[in-house]
């Protein structure tokens, strides 16, 4: 093939070289050292020239990655398959097969399961238990090549959320919303259907019944999902479908794919067909596709604030996947169609934010394709996408005109090439080169054009020129491209390319397309100051469009358009052109004759008024009142056309105004003719030009009272400007209009009472207010006074109570101020717009809000309105809602806010001060020793119209604001030391109200304790940041100023302050200076001072000028010493001048009098303990001569007769703590001080006296410190022996004491939980039978450790019972001994309980009660454990004539395990039931809580085994003793078969059974036990074989060998051993023991009882000792007995004689 002309045959790179060359020749000739810089930097490559190039590296080998492990099927992982009814199982275990017909099946059968899922075994429940199965599979099926397989998995998947099945919706919304299930969710949303809409919210208060896509664990998955299925589709389905090769770039040639893989010779015909259904092209753009569909549903739905999707689209949109999809291949419509669909919901999100950063890429792939697209499916959405992207983007079509640059490597390439070709310099440009070619988008678009849009309808793409051009910048579209455009736009009109069949139609549009391109154009260079080339332009296009449709040589198509449609179109162009330039519309008209086509219509001739005078006249001369209709046209009709002519016959203007004035206000009365009657008099007022004719025909309009319809036409007509030229103005004033009319209808609106029409009436008469044409000007002020009035009044009241029904009338009445917006109605406008419920007002409030916002002042009362409702208590919105409302409506409300919040801080001061100046519950000592003693505590009240809805009052709801800012703004927070005090306090009152409730009124009754939860945690964290900065690089020095501004007091402080950090202690300072000395501020103070030190790291030289304050402080304000002492101490600790300031105090103690000991004894005390080192500090308190004196002091004030101060009890107890461990080794009287303290102290506290918690805190430290001390000192322990008795016994009650409940409160929890720690370690012998009953009623306490101690007590004491019992049962002869569980036990164990184990989850005291009565269960069978076989008996037959067991027990249990009639259990195989240890019990463990009870119904297998055999043996319900035979079976009966069997191994066992005749053999394979006993060298034998359900079936008792005995005799003996286990809950060994004693003893010749044939009694195991005095044979006496009962007779079973 010949080379073109004028075209290198070298490459690329070579002619960039040469011509780079050719310009320094030119440029650089003069320049030697640019020449020299040259040769080196070629000189400097890898290789010189003439060198070999070097070889390419080799290539290696890189495996590909191993597939990751499939997740395991959850049938499996979880158990669900022995959960699961087995029909179930077996239809899920298909879902995991590859073939696509046995998963459609599965699929089906799981669809009729569904349907029938009322029928179905475990029914709905069984159903939701296969949730993390169906959600296992459902991305694959879902996504599977199989339509059917599809569409059915879609519809199960809806049907599976629909309401009739509530808990399985619930449990898969709540699988996927834990983010576990990503590639559900993802599979899902790409699915299209199955009931997504209904299933997901963008809220972020979701209702928990749709899945909130908001939260981005979530949001990013799905994102990621999206952009997988858009990039690589063959990544979201499970292998082995073949990964494909990468999608080729647009524009490149596609390879050929490849197909699915070739079936192997063992793959069936059906798995073929499944496969093959859907080729793998195919299914990846499916994926494809619906991947984009899903990502535009996001781009749509997704809210713009606070949703952020830019990080979950990164990946897609810088990979340009989305952009090679809008070139996808032949056979890909739907992925092309749908690209273009994302594209223009990018550009409409966030304005577009989301694709400038890829503006290049996307400009390139946009103008590749978008004239290129020859579908028609495709060409249809693609200006969806495109006229957005280039009227947001006009600079795309530049990016697109510019040659896309190469990569530095390929260009590196490329020159490396060029160094072995020739390097003569190439021939020299030829002068006539060529001109440049297009650019590519103008090359495609004159392409589209002349190819008539590449659509068999053109005429839908045609009207989308304009805005198309429109985005075109002038740069591109010179005059030989414009020319161009126009000729390709008009070809297809030559060349006959318009297809059929609506050729018409397609040349119309072209026609008025082609006409508004050219006008449009003109009018562009006009603008831009070419005016010249407008003209030129405008008579280009014009003369263009009429050759093409009426010159000489019309085409076929542009013949289908008359000349009269183009004239039109032309000429309604042409008058357009009139307000730009004369002189456009001169170049337009000239190439069109004038005498072709009449542009303009021609006045009316004299005939033509002549005869419209002559039927107006006939028409007002008839009096018919038919017709009146037409006349009132024909009137209508003659005013408008020569309306000038027809008023100037005099005659006729008389007749029309006689029908304006008397006629027309009685027609618009009518419903039929209003209408009719309303046009003709617009059109008499538009005509008459006469103002008063015209003022009076309006008057009497108005004076009619027209209807409503009326009045909206006539404000139509008025706003539309129809009545400015007719001289109206005031015509409605003074009374002359509808003012009582619109009064009325005010009224009715504001009441929310209006009728249809009457808003908009009263709307327009508002605007038209400054007229006057309806109403006077004070009428109009009126109603709008009355609106402003009444929006104020239900924006207060809708504010305030959510019961109010105003909406409608809200919502009008904001919608009619906003046709006289008014600055003053703008913060009830900003109320309603942002802060109130309803979506109608809330639309309404913003309108209104718009239109008055940008007035001055509006923005500063709009803010002031929102801190007003902050604290306004009586609000339903919370201050966070109301800030995080304002600060998105608000322009800088957030800083805005936060100086209106901070202005009001002297307000909140004295709030605070209020709030404080209350005494606070005395029991916070406990927590906080700043905490004043006080005995006489009296809380404060608190009215419930003090607080909002959320308990807050109107400090804690402005505190709560500031705290919500200052935590979004931390560094704000450094900055405002008053605004941070505020916040320390509020976290402090909410530690106080959480701790004790009622502490305090800055919280209402019904606070929750999440909201104070969150307060204390927020306010903690804002505090710790803003003192981490501030004290973060605080020097030494710092210290010593901060000290000395402090020493001058708070005002002087807080105006001299050196800096923020200064300035927030100064806040807090409260030294007394102006009164009281605040309590709280120095809690403030302390806690500040704790964070300062944390943070600043100071050292003990800094600590001990803070020291030397509090030892100034101690006289005048002893709080702030003491605030001080504890702040600082561990900073000093082993300072010498902490060491001699304690021991100056302990000096002063020591000398003071005991008459002073209640005042200034007190005060030092107090000081002491607040300056003594911690416990575990290395350095000593006191040194122990100083403690000797000291303690001797105190015993004088204890043992005086002085009135002291109860407070000197708890302070001398916590003193005591700390001095004990320092006079351990001394002995003295002052141990009898310290015992006498702690038994007091212990006998007065009172669990339920609140004031008494801080001395019964320090008491039991106390008496905790000598219990430990004793342990290891010998002397101190003798005497603890001898005083700990009535110690542990005032223990012990307070102990009791808990029993009985008391007020929940953080110090009572210490307090208890130190008791709890001490109780445990109480002698046995303290623990009495009096305490019973108190302790079981602590099994319902509500904390869990008390209800462990209880029982592990009340174990100690049922043992020690149950001992006693044994020895008083056994030596009783003619006394019943009354054996019986306690009362009090019982009737907790007999109690009503209901038990849903769904419910344990969620419900902690269901779980506590259930935990109690499980603990009393196992108290029940403690006393089985020890007792002798008549306690057994007696403690069997209780439960037996109670029916508790099976009552009671029975569904307690088996409830709890599930073991129902539905098979359901709980799996206890990973756990152990044999024992367990209560001690580690956890109640939030639902696991642990089920164990428990596995192990209670073992322990009633094991001692109430005949009960439990009764209820199953004789239960009517199949279903559930199958239930309960497979779970004992599991679970219970091998560990008891077992813990026989070894028992009969034991030692003890071997020995109670010792017999030389008697011999025992255990097969344990077989579970049987065999008993041999040798008479006369023959063996006697039976035999005991254990069921694999044991106990719940009974043993069978064998006879293997009798010798030497009578049949009826040994059947009695094999009766008895059955009787033992069976009836008696024995063990075998108690069984074969008296197997043992029946033999030997017959052997021996004792005689067996005439009535039950043994020689040992199965009931109470004793000989027969009744004997009758007639025939003398002997029985047993329960036997006789039960004979005497039995026969209602008292006569001897053998002989009858009488007994």
């Amino acid at each position: 093939m010949a080379k073109a002309k004028g075209k290198s045959s070298a490459s690329a790179g070579t002619r960039k070289k040469q011509a780079r060359k050719a310009t320094e020749k030119d440029d650089g000739a003069g320049h030697p050292q640019q020449q020299q810089q040259s040769k080196k930097n070629k000189a400097s490559k890898k290789h010189g020239k003439g060198q070999p190039k070097p070889p390419p590296p080799p290539k290696k080998f890189i495996p590909p990655p191993k597939p990751p492990r499939p997740a395991p099927d959850p049938l499996d992982a979880l158990g669900l398959a022995s959960i699961l009814p087995a029909d179930l199982v077996v239809i899920l275990r298909k879902l995991s097969k590859r073939d696509g017909v046995t998963k459609g099946r599965a699929v089906e059968e799981l669809q009729a399961w569904v349907a029938d899922v009322e029928q179905r075994e475990m029914g709905e429940e069984g159903v939701a238990l296969a949730v993390p199965v169906w959600l296992h599979h459902l991305p694959s099926l879902l996504l599977s090549p199989t339509r059917r397989l599809r569409q059915t998995s879609s519809a199960l998947h809806a049907a599976l959320l629909s309401p009739a099945l509530p808990s399985v919706r619930s449990t898969i919304l709540y699988s996927l919303s834990s983010g576990e299930q990503p590639q559900a969710l993802g599979a899902w949303l790409l699915a299209g259907n199955g009931g997504w809409d209904d299933a997901v919210s963008w809220t972020t208060a979701s209702d928990g019944d749709r899945l909130n896509l908001s939260e981005p664990y979530l949001l990013d998955p799905l994102l990621i999902y999206i952009s997988n299925g858009i990039r690589s589709p063959f990544t979201l389905l499970p292998a082995p479908f073949p990964q494909p090769t990468s999608q080729p770039p647009s524009g490149a040639s596609t390879p050929k794919r490849p197909g699915p893989p070739a079936p192997t010779p063992s793959e069936t015909r059906k798995e073929r067909l499944a496969e093959l259904e859907e080729s793998a092209a195919s299914r990846d753009a499916r994926i494809r596709t619906a991947g984009l569909v899903a990502l535009g549903w996001v781009l749509e739905h997704a809210p713009e604030e606070g949703v952020e999707i830019a990080d979950g689209l990164a990946d897609v949109l810088e990979s340009g996947a989305l952009w090679e999809a809008m070139g996808a291949r032949d056979g890909e419509q739907m992925v092309r169609r749908a690209a273009w669909g994302v594209l223009g919901k990018l550009v409409g999100r966030s304005n577009g934010a989301l694709i400038e950063p890829h503006l290049e890429p996307a400009a390139r792939a946009v103008f590749a394709n978008a004239f290129e697209e020859a579908e028609p499916t495709v060409r249809a959405g693609i200006w969806d996408g495109l006229l957005p992207f280039l009227r947001k983007y006009p600079q795309a079509w530049e990016i697109a005109s510019t040659p896309e640059a190469k990569d530095e490597e390929e260009g590196e390439e490329d020159e490396d090439e060029d160094e072995d070709e020739d390097e003569e310099p190439s021939p020299s440009p030829s002068p006539a080169a060529p001109a440049a070619p297009l650019p590519q988008p103008i090359s495609s678009l004159l392409t589209y054009l002349q190819l008539s849009c590449r659509s068999p309808s053109p005429q839908t793409s045609y009207p989308s020129l304009l805005l198309l051009l429109s985005t075109l910048p002038p740069a591109l579209l010179p005059p030989p491209t414009r020319s161009a455009l126009l000729l390709s736009l008009l070809a297809p009109l030559a060349s006959g390319a318009l297809p059929p069949p609506y050729q018409a139609r397609a040349a119309e549009a072209l026609l008025v397309a082609a006409v508004e391109c050219g006008a449009f154009l003109g009018v562009r260079e006009h603008r831009a100051g070419r005016a010249e080339e407008g003209r030129m332009v405008v008579r280009e296009w014009v003369d263009a469009v009429w050759e093409a449709f009426v010159g000489r040589e019309v085409g076929r198509d542009a013949r289908r358009v008359g000349a009269e449609r183009v004239g039109a179109v032309l000429g309604e162009h042409v008058a357009r052109l009139e307000g730009t330039d004369g002189d456009l519309v001169t170049s337009a008209l000239e190439p069109i004759s004038t005498t072709s086509l009449a542009l303009a219509a021609a006045p009316p001739t004299a005939e033509a008024v002549k005869l419209v005078r002559e039927a107006v006249g006939a028409a007002a001369a008839a009096e018919v009142e038919e017709g009146i209709e037409g006349r009132l046209a024909l009137f209508e009709n003659a005013l408008k056309g020569c309306g000038k002519e027809v008023f100037a016959d005099s005659s006729l203007a008389e007749t029309l105004d006689t029908l304006a004035l008397i006629t027309l206000p009685h027609l618009l009365l009518s419903p039929v003719l209003s209408s009719r009657a309303t046009t003709l008099l617009l059109s008499y007022l538009a005509h008459r030009a006469s103002a008063s004719h015209a003022v009076s025909a309006w008057r009497g309009t108005l004076a009619a009272d027209p209807p409503t319809s009326v009045l909206r036409e006539l404000l139509r007509a008025e706003r539309a400007g129809e009545l400015d030229s007719v001289g109206l103005e005031r015509a409605g004033a003074e009374g002359e209009g509808v003012d009582e009319r619109v009064l009325s209808v005010a009224g009715r609106v504001v009441g929310g009472k209006a009728e249809e029409g009457e808003e908009e009436v009263l709307q327009g008469v508002l605007q038209s207010a400054q007229t006057e044409r309806f109403v006077s000007a004070l009428t109009a002020e009126s109603v709008t006074t009355l609106l402003t009035d009444t929006l104020a009044t239900l924006v207060s009241a809708r504010l305030r109570s959510a019961e109010t029904d105003a909406t409608p009338a809200l919502a009008s009445v904001l919608r009619l101020l906003r046709a006289a917006p008014r600055a003053t109605v703008a913060p009830d406008a900003f109320v309603a717009a942002f802060l109130l419920p309803s979506s109608d007002v809330r639309s309404a409030g913003r309108a209104l809000w718009e239109a008055v916002r940008d007035e001055e002042g509006v923005g500063a009362a709009a803010r002031a309105r929102v801190a007003e409702l902050v604290g306004d208590v009586s609000v339903l919105a919370s201050p966070k809602q109301i800030l995080k409302t304002a600060s998105v409506a608000l322009p800088s409300t957030s800083a805005a806010a936060i100086d209106l919040v901070t202005s009001a801080l002297p307000e909140l001061g004295i709030l605070l001060s209020t709030i404080t100046s209350y005494d606070v519950p005395p029991s916070l000592g406990v927590l906080d020793p700043l905490v004043p003693e006080i005995r006489e505590y009296d809380p404060p009240s608190r009215p419930a119209d003090k607080y909002d809805q959320q308990g807050l009052s109107s400090y804690a709801r402005s505190a709560g604001a500031l705290l919500a800012l200052l935590s979004s703004d931390r560094a704000r927070a450094r900055e405002s030391p008053a605004a941070l005090k505020h916040v320390l306090a509020l976290g402090q009152l909410a530690a106080d109200e959480r701790a004790v409730r009622g502490s305090t009124i800055a919280f209402g009754p019904g606070v929750e304790d999440r909201t104070l939860r969150e307060i204390e945690d927020t306010a903690r964290g804002v505090v710790a940041n803003a003192l981490s900065h501030l004290a973060e690089d605080v020097p030494p020095e710092w210290h010593a100023a901060a000290v000395g501004a402090l020493r001058k007091g708070t005002e002087s402080a807080r105006s001299s302050a050196p800096d923020a950090l200064v300035g927030l202690l100064a806040g807090v300072w409260g030294s007394g200076e102006e009164g009281p000395e605040p309590v709280f501020e120095a809690r403030l103070l302390r806690t500040l001072l704790e964070g300062v030190f944390k943070y600043g790291g100071p050292g003990m030289q800094e600590g001990e000028r803070w020291l030397a304050l509090a030892q100034d402080l101690f006289q005048t304000a002893p709080h702030t010493a003491k605030a001080l002492l504890y702040a600082t101490k561990d900073l000093v600790v082993g300072s010498p001048r902490l060491a001699r300031m304690l021991n100056e105090l302990a000096s002063r103690l020591s000398g003071v009098h005991s008459s002073r000991a209640s005042t200034e004894g007190l005060a030092l005390l107090r000081l002491l303990l607040a300056a003594a080192p911690p416990l575990d500090s290395a350095e000593e308190f006191l040194p122990q001569q100083r403690t000797v004196f000291l303690v001797r002091s105190l015993r004088e004030w204890v043992m005086s007769d002085d009135e002291l101060d109860e407070e000197l009890d708890s302070r001398l107890a916590e003193l005591f703590v700390h001095v004990a461990p320092i006079v351990q080794n001394l002995e003295g009287a002052h141990w009898d001080l310290l015992f006498d303290l702690v038994e007091a102290n212990l006998e007065v506290a009172s669990l339920e006296e609140p004031e008494s918690y801080v001395l019964l805190w320090h008491s039991l430290r106390l008496f905790g410190q000598l219990m430990d001390l004793a342990a290891y000192n010998a002397a101190l322990n003798n005497i603890w022996r001898d005083r700990r008795t009535i110690a542990f016994e005032h223990l012990r009650n307070l102990f009791l004491s808990l029993s009985t409940g008391g007020t929940a409160s953080e110090p009572r929890s210490r307090c208890a939980d130190l008791l709890i720690e001490l109780v445990q370690r109480m002698p046995k012998s303290l623990i009495t039978d009096e305490s019973f009953a108190p302790l079981v009623r602590m099994l319902s306490n509500p904390s869990v450790r008390v209800q462990k101690v209880a029982y592990h007590l009340l174990t100690r004491l049922v043992r020690r019972r149950t001992e006693a019992l044994v020895v008083e049962a056994a030596v009783a002869t003619d006394q019943q001994v009354d054996i019986k569980l306690p009362p009090e036990l019982f009737n907790v164990l007999t109690a009503s309980i209901e038990v849903a184990p769904e419910l344990l989850a969620e419900d902690e005291n269901l779980r506590r009660e259930t935990f109690g009565r499980l603990l009393a269960w196992l108290l029940a069978f403690e006393h089985f454990k020890g007792a002798s076989f008549q306690l057994k008996s007696a403690y069997t037959e209780q439960f037996r004539s109670t029916d508790a067991v099976a009552s009671h027990l029975v569904p307690l249990v088996l409830g709890l395990l599930g073991v129902t009639d539905k098979p359901k259990p709980f799996d206890l195989g990973p756990w152990s039931v044999e024992e367990f240890y209560t001690e580690y019990f956890d109640l939030d463990n639902v696991p642990a809580l089920l164990t428990l009870a596995g192990h209670v119904y073992y322990r009633s297998l094991h001692h109430a085994s005949a009960l439990i055999r009764l209820w199953w043996s004789s239960s009517q319900n199949r279903q559930l003793t199958l239930a309960v035979s497979t779970f004992t079976a599991k679970h219970f009966s091998p560990l008891l078969i077992r813990g026989e069997l070894d028992r009969l191994r034991e030692p003890e066992a071997v020995d109670a059974l010792k017999d030389e005749n008697l011999t025992i053999k255990i097969a344990s394979g077989a579970n049987e036990v065999t008993a041999s006993y040798v008479i006369d060298e023959q063996p006697m034998e039976m035999g005991v074989k254990l069921p694999a359900l044991f106990p719940l079936e009974s043993v069978e008792v064998k006879n293997l060998k009798r010798v030497g005995v009578s049949e009826k005799q040994w059947r009695a003996w094999l009766l008895a051993v059955q009787q033992v286990v069976a009836a008696q809950n024995g063990p075998i060994l108690e069984a074969l023991t008296l197997f043992r004693r029946n033999v030997s003893l017959h052997f021996e010749g004792v005689t067996e009882c005439a009535i039950c044939y043994s020689i040992v009694c199965a009931a109470d195991r004793s000989l027969p000792a009744k004997q009758c005095k007639v025939c003398k044979n002997k029985f047993h006496a329960a036997c006789l007995y039960k004979w005497f009962q039995t026969s209602s007779s008292s006569s001897c079973p053998l002989c009858r004689s009488v007994w």
